[in-house]
């Protein structure tokens, strides 16, 4: 299963995906926003709230894929979803030819 999901908060937003539970992967950010270098615009911008914005209510998910897909087929599907939202903490594309 893949999982294509949207982080917002104040109206900043972060396209990721997942193969694995929604709540392990925001668990797995919710941790690196503690010990992940500033130089990760999503960590930065989380590290500069004093109660931490990475919890369930600020995601979505805007497609499951209940199927068994390579990486190359997630990577498309998130890329999908960073143009359509242009969203500014994301720092580089999911999927480059």
């Amino acid at each position: 299963m893949v999982i294509v999901y949207k982080f917002s908060f104040n109206n900043n937003t972060y396209i990721g995906s997942t193969t694995l539970p929604l709540k392990h992967r925001i668990r797995e950010h919710k941790k690196c926003t503690q010990r992940i270098n500033k130089n990760n615009r999503l960590y930065s911008f989380c590290k500069s709230f004093k109660e931490n914005p990475i919890c369930e209510n600020n995601f979505c998910i805007l497609e499951e894929i209940h199927i068994k897909v390579d990486d190359k087929i997630r990577r498309q599907r998130e890329q999908f979803y960073i143009d359509y939202y242009k969203p500014n903490l994301n720092m580089r594309n999911a999927y480059r030819n």
